[in-house]
């Protein structure tokens, strides 16, 4: 049975940067949300994030730039491909990160899918470079935990996609057909 160094993991979280900590934070709240949307594909209940129609594609899928926003206004919604649909995952509001993100492959944008942007979406963007430097030189257990965090990520999306198949995924236009593009960046 392994023990943890709270203290330690503590001071290391205090000492990151504020962006990096947004970064962590959103990160775990992207888990709850893809958690609570397979919970209601198996169930079949309402109340999953829905197939904006009237949203502008900020990141399609396998965009090869690295770029990372956080949200400061509006919604965005990270919609996977699962077969010919487009499966909605999760709906990331305010505080929100998304993009080409330092930690392991979640799943999710750039590679497997595509973020749309709702009508009053306003984004900041954010420097990847520091990020990626300073993951890198995380403790080891800290960086095992976020790399943990990012494989639950990774892993429930892949369950919701398998949950999905025969059933209603959304609307069958790929967002690059349904959507507008382009974000529209704020302060």
């Amino acid at each position: 049975m392994g023990l943890l160094d709270t203290q330690r993991l503590s001071g290391e979280y205090a000492s990151l940067s504020p962006e990096f900590r947004c970064l962590i934070m959103s990160v775990a709240r992207r888990l709850g949300k893809i958690t609570e949307n397979t919970v209601g594909l198996v169930l079949r209940t309402p109340g999953r994030p829905v197939h904006p129609r009237d949203g502008r594609l900020i990141m399609p899928v396998g965009c090869p730039e690295e770029k990372i926003y956080v949200i400061t206004e509006g919604r965005s919604y990270v919609l996977g491909k699962s077969g010919s649909t487009m499966l909605p995952l999760v709906t990331l509001h305010r505080k929100d990160v998304f993009g080409s993100l330092p930690f392991p492959d979640l799943g999710h944008e750039p590679g497997h899918a595509a973020v749309v942007g709702s009508a009053d979406l306003e984004v900041e963007k954010l420097d990847p470079d520091p990020l990626k430097k300073e993951y890198e030189t995380l403790f080891s257990t800290f960086r095992n935990l976020l790399d943990d965090l990012g494989n639950c990520v990774s892993q429930t999306t892949r369950m919701a996609y398998r949950f999905s198949s025969g059933t209603p995924a959304g609307d069958p236009e790929s967002p690059e057909e349904s959507v507008a593009q382009g974000p529209r960046r704020g302060r």
